[in-house]
């Protein structure tokens, strides 16, 4: 035992090998103790599944009104957007009509 110690001790382990932790306990306790534990996952678990729950209809339409909103407001944004745009063009082509560009603004 102490070979395999060496073998695959590091610098900051002990020297000599640990002394195998030795249970006292019967096998049935063990086996017990085993289960208890299994089930306390599964029921931890089954307590986080059932706190998610789907959303209902009046959650479902008032997510889909909000949506529609949303929708809605990004369209106006766009059309105000464009509709700058034009009219900036359109400036732009007036005053190049009244005032035709210098050399220096076509280079």
């Amino acid at each position: 035992r102490q070979e395999e110690w060496e073998k695959v001790r590091k610098p900051d382990d002990p020297v000599e090998a640990p002394e195998p932790e030795v249970c006292n306990k019967s096998l049935y306790e063990q086996l017990r103790d085993n289960r208890e534990a299994k089930q306390a996952e599964i029921d931890e678990a089954k307590k986080f599944k059932n706190m998610i729950r789907g959303i209902d209809e009046d959650e479902s339409d008032f997510l889909a009104r909000v949506s529609e909103l949303k929708s809605e407001e990004l369209r106006k944004a766009r059309r105000e957007e464009e509709e700058a745009i034009k009219e900036a063009a359109l400036v732009r082509s007036r005053q190049n009509l009244i005032e035709p560009p210098t050399i220096s603004q076509l280079k």
